[in-house]
């Protein structure tokens, strides 16, 4: 056992520290809560991780001139980044309700804490409420593939590495976010301590001052005295034998009732080393300030706060020391009583966040997917295109219809670019292949139906032209009203599959914004556009005026076999009559950047003339306009065109439960 004088004065200055940083720990805990620091440096976290241009937003310049566009309300609409979104999810945006709850000074609505488990949840819902499929695999990686969220792309780059990385197993995929969140929450936590560092800094100087306590003073009492230094030995002792994880304990904890309590314990331990110490201010004499009538009498010091004097450098001293933090002086107190030969208890650990636990969130019916999103196409028409796939000029093969007398039968439909083309395709199916009559029809590639002016809606930035409002929406848990139409039509550039361009939208041609565009996207199977309206009521007859009196319903063979009449309002605001051709179609399209993209489970319409050919109903113009049967149903919105047929994306696609946009609906009128 060690009986040194330096080790003594170093472990009495050492126990001093610990318990004046403790005070300063709490101290520091409620001002950083009143700030709401925390919740600031998790946000900050979570856009690094999902927001691409985060760090550029973070200057001081960039920042002034944002405020400034604020204040003269300029601000610039631009997409929801993924973290947005994430911050907007139910379960996030519970936790933020809390919070706010919690901390009414600031009024927070950022969440303090936040779980490696709950952040990789929340992601795969989201992903997944998005995605389409029969298991949460394949809903991810359908939200993935075709950026159903509008994930920026250096954020979609890495969530896609993830995936592949797990193997596209969700479990495992679960396990890499929390690992990424973990990586960054170390990071993390290094800001804020930097952050606290300061305030503990200026709340430890205030309390050196407060309290008197000047490193150099002590030092040298310890040094001269040693029944003083003895009890403060002793106190140190005991003190860390009888509660060895109070420093834990102050740090982790987020009650404001315990905070204060903790603060009173302490501010009593602080008075009884003061009183063996002799330190403080009660030599001092007190001072008087006048306040108007009212005097004011108090001990001032304000020699200590002279540069040029010792108690002003012993101040600051003591000031860097408690910024240290009490788990630094805790771990140096017990290796010195160890040292000393007292010994210690095993330490508690504790971190940066608390943990909470995970919400369970509910699987979708995989027999409802199924019957959703898995089409059925027989064997004879998968041979049928194999024997056509190295003609040029078959648009498409499919499943069809052919007018048997007055009625229709089940056919093999052919598309074709001409009559040269048909007759190499009979010559390998003939007018009847495997038992099915074969229906080859010339027509043309298929074209989006946007028109580059004189249609109704678009973006402000007019690269894809315009199309047709389809229809109003509303949407779970919001008050706003929101309309429908193409992604290709209300989307501001070309992109189709990132979250860029503007998002300002525009009716008739002018420049008056009426909305912004906030959700949709161009996958296999749909391609939709959701506005959010920023006057709704200049719209409020929009349903009605189209006949949509009912919830939109699904299509059906019977709608195929029997031509079910639907109509539909064109660029011109006028409505146009069809009838249901096919119920279920593949088609590869070709859009406005050049490329074609295949759009599986669409359904055509076509219109008769009076000698009976066939022509599509709709022209340049009219994507985004919602196909309605005779009862008010609702039933798809057309996107594209070729000489025979328009081609509608089903509600069903991308409004069913479970489907990638089911918390929309269609707005009833009253």
């Amino acid at each position: 056992m060690f009986n040194s004088v330096a080790l003594d004065v170093v472990l009495g200055l050492v126990f001093i520290y610990l318990l004046y940083s403790l005070l300063v720990t709490v101290i520091g805990e409620i001002v950083s809560t009143w700030l709401g620091l925390r919740s600031q440096v998790l946000y900050k976290a979570i856009n690094r991780m999902l927001t691409d241009s985060f760090f550029k937003n973070e200057s001081l310049g960039l920042r002034i001139k944002l405020m400034a566009k604020k204040v003269l309300g300029r601000e610039e609409n631009k997409p929801a980044t993924f973290a947005q979104k994430f911050y907007q999810y139910p379960s996030i945006k519970y936790l933020s309700k809390l919070e706010a709850a919690k901390n009414k000074f600031t009024e927070s609505q950022l969440p303090s804490y936040l779980s490696a488990e709950n952040f990789a949840t929340a992601i795969i819902n989201i992903l997944k409420e998005r995605g389409a499929g029969t298991s949460v695999s394949e809903q991810i990686n359908y939200c993935l593939r075709y950026n159903a969220c509008q994930i920026q792309q250096e954020t979609l780059k890495q969530l896609n590495n993830l995936y592949n990385d797990s193997g596209r197993d969700e479990n495992l995929f679960q396990k890499k976010l929390e690992n990424w969140f973990d990586d960054t929450m170390d990071r993390a936590s290094g800001w804020y301590k930097r952050k606290i560092q300061w305030i503990l800094f200026l709340v430890g100087f205030f309390i050196a001052l407060i309290f008197n306590v000047d490193s150099i003073a002590i030092t040298r009492k310890l040094s001269a005295d040693k029944v003083t230094r003895d009890k403060v030995i002793s106190m140190a002792v005991e003190s860390r034998t009888s509660s060895p994880q109070s420093s834990g304990d102050y740090l982790n904890s987020n009650s404001p009732d315990s905070q204060t309590a903790d603060y009173k314990t302490l501010l009593a331990e602080a008075d009884s080393a003061n009183m063996v110490m002799g330190i403080g201010w009660d030599d001092l004499p007190y001072s008087e300030i006048g306040f108007g009538r009212y005097t004011l009498k108090a001990k001032l010091p304000y020699h200590a706060l002279n540069p040029f004097g010792s108690n002003f450098w012993g101040l600051v001293i003591t000031a860097i020391a408690l910024s240290l933090g009490a788990p630094f002086w805790f771990d140096l107190l017990k290796k010195l009583v160890s040292i000393r030969g007292a010994g210690v208890k095993p330490e508690k650990k504790y971190g940066f966040q608390s943990e909470e636990k995970s919400t369970d969130f509910f699987h979708p019916s995989n027999e409802i997917l199924n019957e959703i999103y898995k089409p059925l196409v027989p064997d004879v028409v998968e041979e049928a295109k194999k024997e056509l796939q190295t003609i040029a000029g078959v648009w498409s093969v499919e499943l069809g219809y052919i007018k048997a007398g007055s009625e229709r039968v089940k056919a093999i439909e052919v598309n074709v670019q001409d009559i040269s083309v048909q007759k190499n395709a009979e010559k390998k199916l003939g007018k009847e292949f495997k038992s099915l009559p074969v229906n080859y029809i010339i027509n043309n590639e298929p074209v989006t139906n946007d028109l580059t002016g004189g249609a109704e809606v678009g973006n402000l930035t007019r690269v894809n032209g315009f199309g047709v409002m389809g229809c109003l929406l509303r949407k779970n848990e919001s008050d706003n009203i929101f309309f429908l139409s193409c992604w290709h039509v209300l989307k501001g550039d070309t992109v189709w599959r990132a979250n860029t361009g503007s998002t300002e939208l525009i009716v008739n041609g002018k420049d008056d914004i009426i909305g912004y565009l906030v959700d949709g996207a161009l996958t296999d199977n749909f391609d939709i556009g959701i506005g959010e309206l920023t006057s709704p009521e200049s719209f409020s007859d929009l349903n009605k005026t189209q006949n949509i009196t009912r919830g939109w319903r699904a299509l059906a063979v019977s709608d195929s076999l029997n031509e079910t009449e639907v109509s539909f309002k064109n660029k011109q605001s006028n409505k146009q009559s069809a009838v249901i051709y096919n119920d279920k179609v593949s088609k590869s399209i070709l859009y406005a950047d050049g490329n074609t993209y295949l759009l599986n489970d669409l359904f055509s319409i076509v219109k008769y003339r009076l000698d009976g050919t066939m022509v599509a109903p709709a022209e340049n113009g009219d994507s985004g306009a919602v196909v309605v049967d005779g009862a008010g149903f609702p039933l798809g919105i057309i996107i594209a065109s070729d000489s025979k047929f328009s081609y509608a994306v089903k509600f069903s696609n991308f409004m069913a439960e479970n489907a990638p946009y089911s918390d929309y609906s269609v707005l009833l009128s009253k």
